[in-house]
């Protein structure tokens, strides 16, 4: 159906009166009254009620003016549409991201988009960076929050690395009241390990605050040191190299560095699982520091005293994707790379 002579509609609708319609319109009344005559044959029903003098919609006209109205006005957007989706302004946004991005890049990256680009609609889906990849891949999701996989990464991706910290360890907070570890106060404080390493002492007390395992932070108490290598004979936990080989890698090789081999005594693919294991005593894990955020009773977060290996995240997305969503997004994150 032509849209002209739903314009004409609307206009003697609002107006009800031919003369002051066709004004609007700038047009003259004769081809304005024909153009009505028209679109009543074309519909098969009068929109009009005619008289010397006056106009009135029918009852049938009146309950169609209600859908043409904004049928009407969404044509007339259209084009203002067309010009907010070429330039980002308007659209939709999938983005993935790996669990421990949820404490450190997520956050400030969806808080920075969202402010920039509040009318685009931002899709978050949490998975494991070889998930993402093949979704990227695949097409099903737009650009994703990886932990490095630079070596691994498809040539029909792009990468940039957004963010790169140290590891901690997470550990059960009864091993040192146990005095199963070698730790000592950051500022040089007292071991919680006796000097001759047969166990703790009742100097231990004193580095713990009791029940800081639930208070965020390293937990509460004075800020603690990991030192020596006898922590590395303790059962790990850790990501399976299938889900992040870079993080599997990173890990194992920090400990062969040292002339160690871990003891894994369970993988798991979500932070959040793996920080559950640890509350529960099974084993310790390494972690990136802003784990810190993911507050669990009964986990200590213990910064490591000698050079702790690092962890790289940064954002993939397809090479070949021009959607103005998708280069806002990579300018806003590479903006907040830290």
């Amino acid at each position: 159906m032509d849209l002209r002579p739903l314009r004409h509609f609307i206009a003697v609708a609002d107006t009800l009166h031919f003369g002051r319609a066709a004004e609007r319109l700038g047009m003259t009344q004769p081809p304005l009254s024909q153009s009505i005559l028209a679109l009543e044959r074309a519909v098969g029903a009068p929109l009009f009620v005619r008289s010397k003098r006056s106009v009135a919609l029918t009852p049938f006209g009146r309950q169609w003016l209600a859908h043409v109205r904004p049928a009407v006005e969404g044509i007339d957007a259209l084009p203002t549409l067309a010009q907010r989706l070429q330039t980002g302004l308007l659209g939709r946004l999938s983005l993935a991201f790996v669990s421990t991005a949820d404490y450190s890049l997520l956050p400030r990256l969806v808080q920075h988009y969202s402010a920039a680009f509040p009318d685009v609609e931002l899709e978050l889906v949490e998975a494991t960076s070889d998930i993402q990849v093949a979704a990227l891949v695949a097409g099903e999701i737009d650009a994703g929050i990886v932990i490095s996989a630079r070596a691994t990464l498809p040539s029909a991706l792009d990468y940039r690395p957004l963010l790169r910290e140290p590891l901690v360890a997470a550990v059960p907070e009864s091993w040192i009241a146990d005095g199963l570890l070698d730790v000592a106060g950051a500022g040089g404080g007292t071991s919680a390990k006796d000097k001759d390493g047969s166990g703790a002492d009742d100097r231990a007390a004193r580095v713990i605050a009791p029940g800081g395992g639930g208070g965020g932070g390293d937990g509460g108490g004075e800020a603690l040191l990991l030192h020596g290598d006898g922590w590395m004979t303790r059962p790990l936990i850790i990501f399976p190299a299938r889900v992040s080989p870079d993080f599997h890698e990173l890990v194992l090789g920090y400990y062969r560095s040292r002339g160690h081999e871990p003891v894994i005594r369970q993988e798991a693919i979500q932070m959040q699982t793996i920080i559950s294991l640890v509350s529960a005593g099974l084993g310790m894990a390494l972690v990136p520091a802003s784990l810190r955020h993911l507050a669990r009773t009964g986990v200590r977060y213990i910064a490591f005293a000698e050079g702790a290996p690092e962890l790289e995240t940064g954002l993939a997305w397809r090479r070949e994707d021009d959607a103005p969503t998708v280069a806002a997004l990579v300018a806003i994150a590479m903006g907040l790379e830290g």
